[in-house]
């Protein structure tokens, strides 16, 4: 060693290293980039400086000394801190960092410190405007060329039963969102200033990435927006829906030579072809992620009209001049030109993305309606293209390709709705609805990632559902309702009309099986089952209840089985009691003269099975001792006696204000009228019997008293809840009080 220091005091080799512009972090004395500090890093340098070793990649890590310079130092620096106990290496050690001394050496890459390169799904998801099945690539024989498209369909998925909205606003709330347009109120297209926006309260896709700052998501949308007014934000909307970036047009484009572009709300006009500008964007903003992984919203205005003759270079359609008379005689035309303009710069885009980057990234491509009627091929009559719920309308293709997707080039059937991009999303970047929707949000969505990742993926969906409605609409007598399951579709018209079609035999929806009844027993039945999705979907939970079965407290679940409503209640008033525990809120003390029994009001798990639609027998049947009903609040009703069938009137001094005890099981119940329930109106709903008809305090509407009860203490007429009439009974303030025998024929209660 004393050898090697004195040819140090003699020998003084500089090495010439241009310094890098970008400063690039390091581990000092780490000269073979390897990750750790041994022998080998002082020989590298002795082998650069006078074995003609190859240059480090970092000078600076060959400094071991931060000298400024590379020489025999830096070497015996090395070896002295490892072997005699010398000075430590200066920083950067032993953490990564960049160098503190303004030198000329060079650092252009070390490894253990540089940002691995990412692996987390980019997702691209690219909207087409006015573009159905009919008119695309894949899906219909004689779309316009979309070699592009038609290469992600060989190398992707292609579903084949995706339905949005009927027009575009609607659908694009449906992705942002994930959530049905009745929720968020855009049935129709945002039309105008002044119309009615997208809610600034809804939670959104890009608002969802960002609730997991974990997964490092970038986010951004470019293109066409169609969400936006004076009522939610106006330029700045897609911004405050959570967007990072936007760039491209809020509504329509009309003309796509020269337009108003949107930036982050700031406006200024653009005379670059529209699609073009678009894609333009997408690739400046792709580019300035660098590793980051990324979701991008690239939404085109194409092929919407207004129709018009794209670049020369970006279609094949010829023999147009682009005058308004020959777009007028030949509007297909230019609406298949538009379509291929847009597929060639979707191959620019896809073409233009780092091999790496373009690895790593799933596209989606999907049409936000069906076909305008003004281009809609043969075959599609022009009421039932865009614009309508029947399939051309809704009817729209998706596409995924790209990371992740296993054995491309199939198709799959199941049912999708564009809701379903939301979700699908959301597991692609790494996460799931559980985790990032706030609770009390309800969402539509369902992912649909399985079937790219399993080809034997069972559906995920039982239905689709697509709706119009609003002010906007161009057709307002079209608006209404459409649900269809694996075969059948229901279309239920805002005018009453209903219309059903087999969507296996009649695809085009040319026999409308309701005009030709009677329907075939397996058409009824999902027919039926349609009908309460429907009306369980739109109108809330328990809606496909009859009658009094709606009328439950929601501490109540009734749900339909069939024939039966099974109803399950824990069983305890909601109002106070001397039989609440002592510290319980709900507790009062006993009211003047009552003698309190020994039992106390616990929870239960009261289940009843009733008849959905009840029918008078022939004669009527004895009620049992026990809950022979419930009443709409969830607590028991008893008959008018007590154990061993004595009369329950010597056992009135233990109820408590409201008419009740409990049993010495805890089980709290009335058998006289429950005041509580009447108070507010004599002749309210009390409560369902065990036969599904329904009682009612011991008052008509009008406030008269029942006339004709018979034995049973019921008559037949109509009711609030049964306009068209129905056996109910009626409580009275004598025996039986609630119900002397049941009229129809009795379901069964548990506990």
């Amino acid at each position: 060693m004393r050898n090697l220091l004195l040819i140090a005091t003699v020998l003084y080799v500089t090495c010439g290293f241009s310094r890098t512009s970008e400063a690039v972090e390091f581990v000092r004395g780490d000269a073979t980039n390897d990750g750790v500090i041994d022998i080998s890093d002082g020989v590298r340098v002795l082998a650069f400086l006078f074995g003609g070793g190859p240059e480090p990649t970092c000078a600076d890590t060959a400094d071991s000394n931060d000298s400024g310079e590379v020489d025999l130092s830096d070497a015996i620096y090395v070896f002295s801190f490892l072997f005699l106990g010398g000075t430590s290496i200066p920083t950067p050690y032993p953490e990564c960092g960049e160098d503190p001394t303004d030198d000329a050496l060079a650092c252009t890459s070390y490894g253990h410190c540089d940002t691995p390169p990412s692996t987390a799904t980019n997702v691209l998801l690219i909207i087409a405007d006015d573009l159905g099945v009919d008119s695309t690539v894949c899906y219909a024989a004689n779309a316009p060329p979309m070699p592009n498209i038609e290469s992600l369909c060989n190398t992707g998925v292609r579903f084949t039963n995706v339905w949005s909205a009927p027009v575009c606003s609607p659908t694009r709330a449906t992705i942002l969102t994930g959530r049905y347009g009745f929720r968020t109120g855009i049935g129709s297209p945002v039309a105008g200033r002044d119309a009615v926006g997208i809610g600034l309260d809804e939670f959104t896709l890009p608002m969802a990435l960002d609730a997991h700052p974990e997964l490092d998501y970038e986010q951004a949308c470019l293109g066409k927006w169609h969400l936006s007014s004076n009522s939610n934000g106006g330029s700045d909307n897609p911004n405050l829906m959570g967007f990072a970036h936007f760039s491209g047009v809020l509504g329509g484009i009309p003309d796509y030579f020269q337009w108003t572009k949107t930036v982050n709300g700031t406006t200024s006009r653009v005379e670059n072809y529209g699609t073009t500008e678009n894609v333009d964007d997408a690739l400046s903003w792709i580019d300035a992620r660098e590793e980051a992984p990324w979701v991008l919203w690239l939404a085109f205005n194409a092929p919407h009209a207004p129709f018009h003759l794209p670049p020369a270079e970006l279609h094949s359609q010829s023999q147009l001049s682009g005058d308004e008379a020959d777009i007028n005689r030949n509007t297909t035309a230019y609406f298949r030109a538009a379509v291929e303009a847009m597929d060639t710069e979707i191959g620019r885009l896809l073409a233009s993305l780092d091999p790496d980057v373009r690895a790593r990234t799933v596209v989606m491509f999907v049409g936000d309606n069906g076909t305008p009627a003004r281009t809609a091929p043969p075959g599609i009559p022009r009421n039932r293209a865009k614009d309508s719920l029947y399939q051309g309308g809704v009817h729209v293709p998706l596409v995924v390709a790209g990371a992740g997707v296993v054995d491309g080039g199939r198709t799959v059937d199941a049912l999708v709705n564009t809701t379903d991009l939301f979700a699908s999303i959301l597991e692609l970047v790494g996460t799931d609805l559980a985790s990032t929707v706030p609770a009390g949000v309800v969402v539509d969505s369902t992912s649909f990632v399985s079937h790219l990742r399993d080809p034997e993926a069972a559906p995920e969906r039982e239905w689709v559902f697509a709706e119009l409605f609003g002010e906007s609409l161009r057709f307002p007598e079209r608006a209404g309702k459409t649900v269809r399951d694996e075969r059948y579709k229901l279309i239920r018209f805002d005018d009453g009309t209903d219309e059903l079609y087999d969507m296996d035999n009649d695809p085009g929806e040319t026999d409308d099986l309701l005009a030709d009844l009677p329907l075939s027993v397996d058409a009824e039945a999902h027919r039926d089952s349609l009908l309460a999705t429907l009306r369980a979907l739109v109108e809330g939970p328990g809606s496909d209840l009859p009658g009094a079965y709606r009328s439950f407290t929601s501490n109540v679940e009734a749900v339909v089985e069939g024939e039966t409503v099974v109803v399950r209640s824990d069983g305890v008033p909601n109002h106070p009691s001397p039989y609440f525990p002592s510290d319980d809120p709900r507790y009062e003390p006993p009211h003047e003269g009552m003698e309190v029994n020994r039992s106390r009001i616990g929870e239960q798990s009261l289940v009843f099975r009733m008849p959905a639609e009840p029918r008078v027998a022939a004669e009527p049947t004895d009620t049992a001792l026990g809950p022979i009903g419930l009443s709409v609040t969830g607590v028991a009703l008893f008959n008018q006696y007590a154990l061993e069938f004595a009369p329950v009137d010597n056992e009135f001094e233990t109820f408590d204000l409201y008419n009740g005890h409990p049993t010495r099981r805890d089980l709290y119940h009335y058998h006289i009228e429950p005041v509580f329930i009447t108070s507010t109106s004599r002749s309210t709903l009390v409560g369902i019997l065990l036969d599904g008809f329904p009682v009612y305090g011991p008052e008509e509407v009008d406030g008269s008293a029942p006339a004709d009860l018979d034995e049973c203490n019921g008559h037949i007429h109509a009711t609030p809840e049964y306009p068209e009439g129905i056996y109910h009974y009626h409580i009275t303030a004598v025996p039986p009080y609630i119900c002397g025998c049941y009229r129809g024929t009795p379901g069964s209660s548990t506990n």
